[in-house]
């Protein structure tokens, strides 16, 4: 699906991004990854991705870019107003790129709460509609979904178990 598709991941080295990176790369993507951690971790890196991390071109207008937002974009916690600012920029972000940079797509995925997570988290995840935390791998399908489908632009494709729903 991915085929000589060029991508690249900024902030890859863990979690969701990590994720993102080993099924862009099983799916046959070039896989550079940007991060902090990642000039410390390349060994680990490319053993993961069984492949060489190298700097490449990505101005191509028939690729995609793929954003992250997340949960408090929409739903409001305590303590999170920056995220909520963040989050709901990078939404419109995706919407105004969208436009503005035709026929190169751009999309967001937004992720609920990920695995692992505090103990209080667990607990409250069973009250979602698909009552668990969400994988790594759950979001990283939703990256892909959006890097391979050529239709798709200005989409912000949630991620929760329906936790906004609650």
């Amino acid at each position: 699906m991915l085929e000589k598709k060029k991508i690249l991941i900024i902030g890859g080295s863990s979690g969701i991004g990590l994720a993102v990176a080993k099924q862009a790369r099983r799916h046959g993507g070039q896989v550079v990854i940007a991060s902090r951690q990642a000039v410390a971790q390349k060994a680990m890196l490319v053993d993961v991705l069984q492949g060489e991390c190298e700097a490449h071109s990505f101005i191509d207008r028939s690729g995609s870019i793929v954003l992250t937002s997340g949960i408090a974009g929409e739903r409001i916690y305590k303590g999170a107003s920056t995220m909520a600012i963040i989050n709901s920029a990078t939404e419109t972000l995706c919407r105004a790129l969208a436009v503005e940079l035709a026929p190169l797509r751009v999309n967001t995925v937004s992720p609920g709460f990920v695995a692992p997570k505090s103990r209080e988290i667990q607990d409250y995840a069973g009250q979602f509609p698909l009552p668990r935390l969400a994988s790594t791998d759950d979001a990283a399908m939703a990256y892909i979904s959006l890097m391979t489908n050529p239709y798709v632009t200005g989409t912000v494709l949630v991620v929760d178990g329906g936790a906004r729903l609650i």
